[in-house]
């Protein structure tokens, strides 16, 4: 072969490696761009479910308190005083050892 085939082989090598490099630095590029815009979607999704998280949790906060609450007026109203108050007001139940004293008319 000669020089100048030579030359013109390794001229087109060359060209076509650097053509090879700038597709690959433009891949690059693009996929970098790429995973950079996931991560702002992804930023976004965070804050928008981290937001979800906190209003579920204080709805979960405000239904533990008021479970409480419920409890308690439960445990109340089934205590035997309340149960005692209620036979004595409304039914007008005495103990067997008391004496009821009514004013005359």
């Amino acid at each position: 072969m000669s020089q100048k085939v030579k030359t013109k082989k390794n001229k087109f090598k060359t060209i076509f490696r650097r053509i090879i490099y700038l597709c690959i630095i433009v891949l690059l590029g693009f996929l970098c761009l790429y995973i950079n815009d996931l991560n702002n979607k992804s930023d976004i999704y965070n804050k928008k479910y981290l937001s979800e998280i906190e209003s579920l949790e204080n709805a979960i906060k405000h239904e533990n308190e008021q479970n409480k609450e419920l409890i308690n007026r439960k445990n109340t109203i089934n205590s035997d005083e309340n149960i005692e108050n209620i036979a004595r007001e409304q039914f007008g139940f005495i103990k067997s050892d008391e004496i009821i004293l009514k004013p005359e008319k």
